[in-house]
């Protein structure tokens, strides 16, 4: 079944492709006030065939299956610019969304905008719109994903953390040995909204019930022995304290009666992607505490396929007075990689996380997330690739709705997608 019909699908492809030949008249480098300018972009289509069951925990709530074949432009494809002088350099780019199921409407977003200034010899300090030090998505190799415009997901949502982008001043020594980065305002709004429902559903008409404020500058530390050591693991720390404001459910219209809380909320992970010749492995893990506020640790969201959320549990529950149980998450996510030859590549790939309440798991049902997949990229030339891929995904989300018990969703893909990198 195609969702908007077989003439728009193609009409779309139509466009993904003339766009293709005109980013390639932007794939060069020239001088510019004695520094140097470089143009380059990416472009992403993709098709893939969806099954999707999803079996919901609360016995008067409806069932879902859905058969559904999209094609279009992954969200992901850019157009990007770098500059240098000296030791002054920039960088923007933009990302291209030219689907419109499930985003609202095709347009383009700013996805990197900084500048940065190197120290001879110590470093580089780097300000503005750039990625988060604790993703780890950029080691996996996944590419299609339930979002349908697909992303930079890696084998986020299934083991892996994504990669946000904030707007941050962070310094790195030499090779980004090691790293700090400070976010003054994080890049969270959905988790907001999901995280600022604690204790209950229930709320007087105070305006700042269902807010977090963020108390600190969000902290990030990061070390890569990839480049200075030699040894390829990356390690990422984030750490972050948040308050809001939630109803003691006794007298929940008196806002005399309101509960402040603390939040501290931090995401930890660690990848290694070491090579043996033609085969490459890539193992990552991460542990989480709150850290669904910041938008990297992904989950479902109980919603029609979707695996976009902030995390596969979303509302804060009443511990005591003033404390909440915290939302703990963890996972595991695995890659190996043949390399054939120079033009074709094979992976396989999988991983595990779950998502919980400490000290309270006979009150609420865990939530986790299992997936597999199998990749091949296929090089046709110099800037065109082809990557057929196959996915098998299990995921479960947690909703007050449901009884306090998970949703299931179990999902098969199989797709390819098509790059143009220049």
């Amino acid at each position: 079944i195609f969702e908007h019909g077989e003439t728009v699908m193609k009409k779309l492809l139509f466009i993904a492709l003339f766009l293709s030949l005109g980013f390639s008249a932007f794939a060069l480098t020239f001088d510019a006030g004695g520094g140097t300018i470089n143009a380059y972009s990416s472009l992403r289509l993709f098709w893939q065939y969806q099954n999707i069951d999803i079996d919901r925990a609360d016995s008067n709530a409806r069932d879902y299956n859905r058969n559904s074949i999209p094609i279009g432009a992954q969200s992901n494809s850019r157009l990007g610019f770098t500059f240098a002088k000296d030791n002054y350099g920039a960088q923007v780019e933009f990302g291209l969304n030219l689907v419109e199921e499930h985003v609202g409407s095709a347009n383009s977003s700013l996805r990197l905008a900084h500048f940065n200034y190197g120290f001879d010899g110590i470093g580089k300090l780097t300000v503005g719109l750039q990625p988060s030090l604790t993703g780890t998505d950029t080691y996996f190799s996944q590419k299609l994903n339930p979002a349908i415009t697909g992303g930079d997901d890696g084998a986020s949502g299934i083991g892996g953390v994504s990669t946000e982008r904030h707007a941050a001043i962070t310094f790195a020594l030499k090779d980004n040995l090691a790293s700090i980065q400070l976010t003054p305002t994080a890049k969270y709004t959905t988790a907001i909204t999901a995280a600022g429902s604690a204790y209950s559903q229930t709320y007087d008409n105070n305006t700042n019930a269902n807010e977090l404020r963020q108390l600190i500058p969000m902290i990030s530390l990061g070390f890569d022995g990839s480049k200075a050591l030699q040894v390829p693991v990356k390690v990422g720390l984030t750490y972050a304290l948040f308050s809001g404001i939630g109803d003691d459910n006794s007298t929940p219209t008196d806002p005399k009666n309101d509960e402040t809380y603390n939040i501290n909320a931090f995401i930890a992970t660690v990848v290694t992607n070491p090579q043996f010749g033609p085969f490459g492995i890539t193992v990552g893990g991460f542990y989480s505490m709150n850290g669904n506020v910041f938008g990297e640790i992904r989950g479902w969201n109980g919603g029609r396929g979707q695996n976009t959320a902030v995390g596969a549990i979303t509302t804060f529950s009443r511990k005591k007075a003033g404390e909440i149980y915290d939302i703990i998450a963890f996972g595991v996510a695995a890659e190996g990689r043949y390399k054939i030859n120079d033009a074709v590549t094979a992976a396989l790939g999988g991983g595990y996380q779950q998502f919980s309440f400490d000290k309270a798991q006979a009150a609420w049902e865990d939530a986790s997330n299992f997936g597999i997949y199998a990749n091949t990229t296929i090089k046709l030339g110099k800037v065109f690739s082809i990557i057929p891929e196959v996915d098998y995904l299990q995921l479960e989300s947690v909703s007050t709705g449901h009884n306090k018990k998970a949703d299931k969703l179990n999902e098969i893909i199989v797709g390819a997608q098509l790059k143009l990198d220049i």
